[in-house]
């Protein structure tokens, strides 16, 4: 049975976090460092925790004062938060914006969400300190938003654009949710999301009510439930992406996303600034290794090329990874790690070359 549990927790973490990772309802502001507490003092700046269990919650954003958090909560569940998220990662956004070797003239500029950003990582491990890493005459600033949507995207490559010089370049890093989506297929989500938290309360009751039986038992019992609704689970969530994209329902949605590309490719074209979308893929393979998201990529380079947008698809990045979970910051969050951002970086680096 241990041989099932590394797939079977790749499969719950994959439902649990497609849709509700960026969702989260978001609350207050606290620094970990080497045991003691420090009030950050910047009220832009963004601090994840990340629970020691996988199976718990997805990371806490942490954004008001310890001092307001410690009257509304109390002192008690301050420390229960401590000990249960024992990973506190802050966020800098002027070094982001700034780049990983600000003292470099020639920058290029990334935009995207929380997948540009570097959610759940130190910035020295996000996607532009590998490119900086790889290109040793320019910096890489990011202009990014935990959260956003393609929408955000104009603002945010507008301001890229204002800045003191203009960038060589620019790149977009598109996630798949990325894409406007209509009231049905969020309610669809929704319904998906609901079903999981379902789940995790009806996995409490039946280790709640496992009277005489042996706990090996009751794990078997838990274990085959997991095994049918995990699948159900994964099939809704990848039918829903697939709806994203391709169904009627989302038609209208779709097709504005996608132009919101062409417009973005002309707003940089304007300024005279290349323009790529680098679609990185979601960080996640089936039981086979099988990644169930390939006509939506196909989907998307389709369209670049028969409008003029260079696009490079990231997926080859991971053609060697059979399992995509040592390459996730946290088991329920999909977000992609420092091993997934050096693979991608590589991958952009080498193509950026070859087209220009």
């Amino acid at each position: 049975m241990k041989l099932l549990v590394g797939p079977l927790l790749a499969l719950f973490s994959f439902v649990l976090s497609f849709g509700v990772a960026e969702g989260i309802a978001r609350y207050a502001s606290i620094e970990w460092i080497d045991g003691e507490k420090k009030i950050l003092l910047i009220d832009t700046d963004l601090v994840n925790c990340y629970s020691s269990d996988t199976e718990a919650r997805l990371p806490i954003d942490l954004r008001d004062s310890e001092t307001e958090y410690l009257e509304f909560f109390g002192e008690s569940l301050f420390e229960n938060l401590q000990r249960d998220t024992p990973h506190c990662i802050i966020y800098d956004r002027s070094l982001r914006e700034g780049g990983p070797f600000p003292e470099r003239k020639d920058w290029i500029a990334i935009i995207g969400d929380s997948f540009a950003f570097g959610e759940g990582l130190t910035h020295d491990r996000t996607l532009a300190s590998y490119l900086a890493s790889l290109d040793p005459q320019r910096n890489y600033r990011t202009f990014a938003q935990s959260g956003a949507s393609i929408d955000w995207m104009h603002y945010l490559a507008t301001n890229s654009i204002r800045q003191e010089s203009k960038p060589e370049q620019a790149l977009y890093i598109f996630n798949l949710n990325d894409i406007l989506i209509s009231k049905e297929i969020a309610a669809d989500r929704d319904r998906i999301h609901q079903h999981i938290m379902d789940d995790t309360q009806s996995r409490e009751v039946l280790t709640q009510n496992g009277g005489e039986l042996s706990d090996s038992f009751i794990a078997i019992l838990s274990l085959l439930k997991r095994i049918r609704i995990q699948r159900d689970l994964n099939q809704k969530r990848i039918q829903n992406y697939y709806d994203m994209y391709f169904s009627e329902d989302n038609r209208e949605h779709a097709k504005e996303t996608l132009e919101t590309l062409k417009t973005l490719n002309s707003m940089y074209e304007r300024e005279g600034i290349p323009f790529t979308v680098i679609i990185y893929p979601i960080l996640y393979k089936d039981l086979f290794g099988r990644y169930p998201f390939k006509m939506i990529h196909i989907y998307l380079m389709n369209y670049c090329r028969s409008h003029g947008i260079h696009c490079v698809d990231g997926l080859p990045a991971f053609d060697e990874d059979y399992f995509m979970s040592r390459l996730i910051v946290h088991p329920v969050d999909y977000h992609p790690n420092e091993r997934a951002n050096e693979k991608m970086a590589r991958l952009i680096s080498t193509k950026l070359s070859l087209h220009n």
